[in-house]
């Protein structure tokens, strides 16, 4: 036997018996020709929307597609003036220095990224 003790499960066998659901009986035909028209009548006035919405679905992409422009504009900016130049390899050095310029080239892309993130650029 289930014990009703627990709220949850109270409350929940409640809700299920206070609300059997809905009895629908047959729909007249008359009342049927009736709303088959009412919903004719919505397609068509729908219908009749469609270059509206299509020329505002245009526009809005029109506008995404120059903001996003911009936010990669300013980001590729951005990146290319503050990065330093790097060599594809490192001659001459010692391990010492070798580790230093790889120091400097990781704290520069760290400083990049950091200011990137706080302007709320995304990659």
């Amino acid at each position: 036997m289930v014990s009703l003790s627990n709220p949850s499960l109270l409350l929940s066998i409640l809700a299920i018996l206070g609300h059997p659901g809905e009895e629908h009986g047959h729909i007249s035909p008359a009342e049927l020709s009736a709303r088959q028209l009412s919903a004719n009548t919505r397609h068509v006035q729908a219908r009749a929307c469609a270059p509206a919405m299509a020329s505002m679905a245009a526009e809005r992409n029109r506008k995404r597609a120059i903001m996003l422009k911009k936010r990669q504009d300013a980001t590729a900016t951005l990146t290319a003036s503050t990065l330093a130049p790097s060599a594809t390899a490192i001659t001459n050095v010692s391990h010492f220095d070798s580790w230093i310029i790889l120091l400097r080239a990781t704290l520069t892309h760290c400083i990049v990224y950091m200011y990137n993130s706080a302007q709320g650029y995304r990659r």
